[in-house]
């Protein structure tokens, strides 16, 4: 479970930005969708099955999500990638000072009912700092501290290991490049410390982009996969198939059935296995009924709408089976409203989201914002400011009284937060001479 994340000097997240998923005891509504969880240190406290984060475009929404996904990126594979490639070091670009400035991420998390703290910073060539901390008994464990040190000799990291917790002998350490994540490390190698943050980071944590620049194939495989029997269970199959019946596509049922390989220019052909045609090629066909008849329809006849929501369908049961933290992106993006409300209600729901999973998304559609369905605390703005700098904050900073209309006060402008257009995008203004 997600507990708090923040980034800085990560493309337009200039300054420290944070988003809590700790529920404030100040908001009673909506007290039973909440996620209990007795973890030593933070007593009295609840946290949020939900966030969604909402500004205009270009605002920094996908770039917080993208650091999230950053981080979980640099943990599981700074260790394998080749020497001289470098840490994905993205600093804010309108500001010179930062160049020189190193990204830093922090997160906190809990698993099984302990807390984990861990933060890095780092440029593209080294890591700066590192360290990890883990809360058994409301009493911080330092297991790891790490800082880049200079001698005459080039930089060399300087590793403090926890002798009791964390016993990590000189013959690994040793093993560490400048550009490697000490965790990353420790996981590759399978260190039984940390299993469980490396499963977390692996399992536990799932970024499902479906902005409109992103591939969907990975999301579509996995539900293909669900529907077809060779991923989740019968369960999950039954699931998967409701929500698609039930989102009034007209569609009666699914099948996977095998395809022709797709089809690529020559010239791409040319560089492909040569095994590449040889392999079985599987596609989804959709069952519609009609009062006349049941025709079956191919994946690429169907709206772009249900061609979403498909792919979404899989993943998000996964995550709610397993109690996983989730981030996607633009979770709205060819998808009617009411739909996106019933998905934000699966986490909502205590009967539904049974294991404590979370949902964090951007959105532009603004009925996720009525207050049946989301509390004041779980809703985020984005603002960039004139030096392109991105600003994260939440709803509660206006103290929005119980029940006010957040949904017509986003539009107005009240919390900011929406871009500032010219009528007509300014194209009613024309010259004399124009006209």
């Amino acid at each position: 479970m997600l507990i708090e994340f923040s980034a800085s000097n990560y493309r337009s997240l200039r300054k420290r930005q944070t988003l809590t998923m700790v529920a404030s005891n100040y908001y009673k509504e909506n007290r039973d969708a909440l996620i209990a969880r007795q973890i030593p240190g933070l007593s009295k406290l609840d946290y949020l099955p939900c966030a969604v984060l909402m500004g205009a475009n270009a605002s920094g929404k996908s770039t917080f999500l993208k650091a999230l996904e950053t981080l979980q990126r640099m943990v599981l594979t700074s260790f394998t990638t080749k020497p001289g490639v470098g840490l994905p070091f993205d600093p804010h670009k309108l500001d010179a000072g930062t160049q020189s400035t190193p990204t830093t991420f922090e997160i906190v998390f809990a698993i099984d009912s302990i807390r984990y703290d861990y933060s890095v910073s780092y440029m593209r060539e080294k890591v700066l700092s590192e360290s990890l901390s883990v809360y058994p008994n409301a009493r911080e464990q330092r297991w790891f501290t790490r800082t880049a040190a200079s001698d005459e000799n080039g930089s060399t990291p300087e590793i403090v290991t926890h002798p009791k917790y964390l016993p990590v002998p000189a013959e690994i350490t040793d093993l560490l490049r400048d550009d490697v994540l000490l965790l990353s490390l420790l996981s590759k190698l399978k260190y039984t410390a940390v299993e469980k943050i490396s499963d977390w980071f692996t399992y536990g944590l799932a970024t499902l982009d479906r902005s409109v620049l992103a591939p969907q194939a990975y999301l579509r495989d996995y539900s293909t996969r669900v529907l077809e029997g060779t991923a989740g269970d019968q369960n999950t199959r039954e699931q998967l198939m409701s929500i698609i019946r039930m989102a009034d596509f007209g569609i009666e049922k699914g099948d996977v059935v095998t395809a022709p390989p797709p089809q690529f220019p020559a010239e791409l052909e040319q560089i492909l296995p040569a095994n590449f045609r040889d392999r079985e090629w599987k596609t989804v066909k959709f069952t519609h009924s009609s009062a006349a008849k049941s025709t079956q329809f191919d994946y690429e006849e169907e709206s772009a709408g249900t061609q979403r929501m498909f792919e979404i369908a899989g993943p998000i049961i996964d995550v709610l089976e397993h109690g996983k933290t989730a981030t996607i992106d633009e979770l709205d993006a060819s998808m009617h409203p009411l739909l996106v409300r019933e998905i934000v209600k699966l986490f909502q729901s205590p009967v539904t989201n049974k294991h404590g999973a979370q949902l964090i998304f951007t959105a532009h559609c603004t009925s996720v914002l009525r207050s049946d369905l989301l509390r004041r605390d779980q809703v985020w703005f984005t603002e960039k400011s004139h030096d392109g700098a991105t600003t994260l904050y939440p709803l509660s900073d206006y103290k929005p009284r119980k029940g006010e209309t957040v949904e017509a006060g986003y539009m107005v402008g009240r919390y900011s937060a929406v871009p500032v257009i010219m009528p007509y995008f300014g194209l009613d203004h024309r010259d004399d001479a124009d006209a």
